[in-house]
């Protein structure tokens, strides 16, 4: 008799139960770990305590409360893959983040930023098949921008695209078709 495990879409709601390591079960409100169709929500509903990326994994949306109080943690070596949008409503939670944050969706993806204070993705992959990633605040990119293929909406902001895509003052549209590395 066989088995098929199948994953079925989900929010996954962050509570640091017994641990900071983001692939426990039991750190999530829902008792399992984030998979590539979840939305994942780190939220002020009173986790126990921060986070710690300590696999590389694939999600859908994710979503940082503005009154989430402890620490995300993106070491360096891991990578995290999101195909929906990221909100991240405290940028200053966000500690020692080395990962490779790759936007791999089919669809406009939206990346917003509150209080923008300069938070930093240390690696930013855009390997897009279709759809824009929409910047919907600046953001910055610390070490390397990689834009495998896709669009990129500035939406009148001024980052990330680095020359030669530096968007021009009203925002603009830039398609990438190849390799392209900061």
């Amino acid at each position: 008799m066989f088995f098929h495990n199948t994953s079925i879409a989900a929010v996954r709601t962050w509570t640091g139960a017994v641990s900071t390591n983001w692939s426990n079960p039991a750190n999530w409100l829902e008792g399992s770990i984030p998979g590539p169709t979840d939305d994942v929500y780190f939220t002020a509903a009173d986790p126990l305590q921060g986070c710690l990326l300590d696999i590389s994994t694939s999600i859908h949306h994710l979503s940082i409360d503005p009154i989430y109080g402890y620490l995300i943690t993106f070491p360096a070596g891991k990578t995290l893959s999101i195909s929906g949008d990221l909100y991240i409503g405290n940028p200053w939670i966000i500690w020692d983040n080395n990962a490779n944050i790759i936007f791999n969706g089919s669809t406009d993806q939206h990346i917003e930023i509150d209080n923008y204070v300069d938070w930093p993705f240390y690696d930013l992959t855009i390997n897009k098949p279709s759809g824009n990633v929409i910047l919907d605040s600046d953001i910055i990119v610390s070490n390397i921008f990689n834009l495998i293929s896709g669009s990129i909406d500035c939406n009148g902001f001024s980052g990330p695209c680095p020359p030669p895509c530096t968007p021009p003052q009203t925002g603009g549209i830039y398609h990438i078709a190849n390799d392209f590395a900061l």
